[in-house]
């Protein structure tokens, strides 16, 4: 864009206003945060199995450890995950007519 001076009548470029560039600091002088491992434990994986009885041992397993071990996280999404798999109500065929 072009701004022009009311008092030279000449134009002079707009001129952005930049700020400085904040650099990071080197990789030695940091180091990554690395979680630490999760530890699935059998008695939790046969837990969840009592409740999904019909989903596979290594989905039970893959769903904790993405929820790192907690059993009610990995709870809530196996219902979401199976529940989206439950038959749709069905509707009676014909309207039932109203009583007397």
């Amino acid at each position: 864009a072009v701004v022009s001076t009311q008092s030279t009548g000449m134009t002079v470029p707009y001129q952005r206003i930049h700020y400085p560039y904040v650099q990071a600091a080197p990789a030695q002088f940091y180091t990554p945060v690395v979680p630490p491992p999760v530890v699935i434990r059998d008695q939790d994986i046969d837990t969840i199995k009592d409740m999904f009885p019909d989903v596979d041992k290594e989905v039970i397993r893959t769903v904790l450890e993405s929820k790192r071990g907690n059993v009610e996280g990995a709870v809530a999404d196996l219902l979401q995950m199976t529940g989206d798999q439950a038959a749709p109500p069905t509707l009676p065929s014909q309207p039932t007519p109203p009583a007397p």
